[in-house]
């Protein structure tokens, strides 16, 4: 009987003439290791060839996850996208194990299944993207920071915490904001899903933790105080700097920092003034931002055609540690007290204040604008951003901004 070999679209079906039982493999291709070999993954081996194809068939239909073990899935450096996620298989500890497995050893468990490798760190840093499985770099350093104030269980046998052992470390971050306590939390939770996973619990009582009070965590972000009037005036005043220019910049197009210093000479259309920027979220990628004509000279003065970046530091992008340290001593200089993001609060404030219709806010902060993709923009739109931007100038009088089609 003749097969056809075209109903499946992942993964290739091998045959292996080694006297095995099962011969034929259903094999998967993962992805390509550093060398541009590929590294593969097989889904089942079978008696007979139909019973391998209706498992790649199976697979293409009805995809599931693929657990590889961690040196397979380190070996990785191009996946290919396929239909299904691609996971480190996890590791399990003996049951003679269980009965001492700690929380630091726990952990150290998590660490090595979701903290990006060094390499990971760096291509991360240069490309702003995360290595797939793993967390962010800034995600990282907060599961360690929670991990840090939990320094009370770090030797306590896991499979003898219950609510009351985590609840005793949350109440004793007394001065801890609602969002710390919220991702040390986070983290017992997590934990306590590996432990899971690892059979090292039977349930998990994190997860019966008293909810962190909503209103404690929208005072934490309320706290975020915008640029004054004077304090930009003051910018303004100052001789023309790096560390200047890019805080001006952001107080006139409400990027995120990171977002400028990944800003490509190649999306900037300066005759057109506007950018094409953004990161982080689905709605803030590849975003119009207009330029507003005050900080249009200052964006022609860093513009060239020749360098990757808008902001460049050698041969190199600028990077976001460097700035922040950049900001910190230029915030100091002029007796300033500002984190590096409410340069973007003082933005939507500012919008805010002029009356700037929220669809307009949402489509330049970035932000989701209910049932409306990132395929809105039409030239009306833009030169509408345009106009909306162009309403930004942190004087005290209010002008309200009715767009047509409202």
């Amino acid at each position: 009987m003749r097969i056809n070999s075209k109903k499946w679209r992942y993964g290739s079906k091998i045959h292996v003439k080694d006297g095995r039982d099962k011969p034929w493999l259903a094999r998967l291709n993962l992805g390509y290791d550093i060398n541009g070999y590929a590294v593969s993954y097989v889904l089942g081996s079978f008696d007979d060839e139909l019973d391998c194809i209706l498992c790649l068939k199976n697979y293409t239909e009805n995809p599931w996850d693929i657990y590889v073990e961690k040196s397979k899935y380190d070996k990785i450096k191009k996946f290919i996208k396929l239909p299904s996620k691609v996971y480190i298989e996890p590791t399990y500890v003996n049951a003679i194990d269980i009965n001492n497995y700690t929380f630091k050893q726990l952990y150290e468990d998590y660490k090595d299944l979701y903290f990006p490798t060094p390499e990971e760190i760096e291509h991360e840093k240069l490309t702003h993207q995360k290595a797939r499985g793993k967390l962010s770099i800034s995600n990282m350093y907060i599961k360690s920071r929670a991990f840090d104030l939990s320094s009370s269980l770090h030797d306590r046998v896991y499979k003898d915490l219950r609510t009351i052992d985590f609840e005793s470390v949350l109440n004793s971050l007394s001065n801890a904001s609602a969002k710390t306590l919220s991702r040390v939390k986070f983290l017992y939770i997590e934990l306590d899903k590996l432990a899971e996973q690892k059979d090292i619990i039977q349930k998990g009582y994190a997860k019966y933790l008293d909810k962190i009070d909503s209103s404690a965590l929208f005072k934490s972000k309320s706290n975020r105080i915008p640029f004054t009037a004077e304090e930009i005036k003051l910018l303004w005043n100052q001789p023309s700097s790096l560390i200047r220019d890019i805080i001006l910049i952001l107080l006139y197009t409400g990027e995120r920092i990171e977002e400028l210093l990944f800003t490509y000479n190649s999306n900037i259309h300066i005759d057109e003034n506007y950018m094409v920027a953004g990161l982080k979220t689905s709605n803030g990628k590849n975003r119009i931002i207009p330029i507003h004509q005050l900080i249009k000279p200052i964006i022609v003065k860093y513009y060239n055609p020749e360098n990757e970046f808008l902001f460049m530091d050698g041969e190199g992008r600028l990077n976001y540690p460097k700035y922040r340290r950049m900001f910190s001593y230029y915030m100091n200089l002029l007796n300033m007290k500002h984190t590096t993001h409410e340069t973007r609060h003082t933005v939507e404030s500012e919008l805010n204040r002029r009356g700037v219709d929220l669809f307009y806010r949402n489509l330049i902060m970035g932000h989701k604008n209910r049932d409306v993709g990132q395929d809105v923009y039409t030239h009306t739109s833009i030169q509408e951003l345009k106009d909306c931007i162009e309403l930004i100038s942190y004087k005290e009088n209010k002008l309200i901004y009715l767009p047509a089609n409202n």
